[in-house]
């Protein structure tokens, strides 16, 4: 099967918490997509077969870079591995990003955390390549820090009311 060339999902990986439950339940999205996997120590090897796949030890600011780096789609999913996405949130939010002043689309977890969640967010990549600057050690959260970014720029952010699975809460 040939994957769509509208999208591709970065998965930065660092300590998965469960890496079979977050396959299974993002398997749809693995297989209709370009992937790019930045694998900091090995425990994501079983995403190979769906991504371009880097092992490489790095922050995980550092993978998202680099992921960043190497997409050539027009939209970009930022995934981390503990997240299990919603049905149908990639068809909402690329239907929401077609508005011109959206820049990304968020979504925050089943058992809400307070914020929306960098970590899970649909963005058109030319703007996600502009803003992304995050440096480790800074002294807001990478969510706020990028909103602020988002907002600085005069761009917009759209929330959906779905919730993705936090891999953490399945654990329990």
């Amino acid at each position: 099967m040939e994957k769509s060339n509208i999208l591709t999902i970065v998965i930065p990986v660092k300590n998965p918490l469960d890496i079979d439950s977050f396959i299974s339940g993002n398997k749809i999205y693995l297989e209709k997509y370009n992937v790019i996997v930045i694998d900091s120590n090995g425990a994501g090897k079983e995403l190979k077969g769906y991504s371009s796949y880097i092992n490489k030890e790095m922050s995980m600011t550092q993978a998202r870079k680099v992921g960043y780096s190497l997409v050539i789609t027009p939209y970009t999913l930022n995934l981390d591995v503990d997240t299990i996405l919603p049905n149908n949130f990639i068809d909402f939010a690329l239907s929401l990003l077609k508005n011109k002043n959206v820049v990304v689309v968020a979504i925050d977890y089943e058992n809400c955390q307070g914020h929306y969640a960098f970590g899970t967010s649909l963005w058109k990549t030319d703007i996600l390549k502009k803003l992304y600057d995050y440096k480790e050690g800074n002294i807001l959260c990478e969510c706020i820090f990028m909103w602020r970014k988002v907002l600085q720029n005069k761009n917009k952010i759209e929330t959906l009311p779905l919730r993705a699975i936090h891999l953490k809460e399945m654990i329990k």
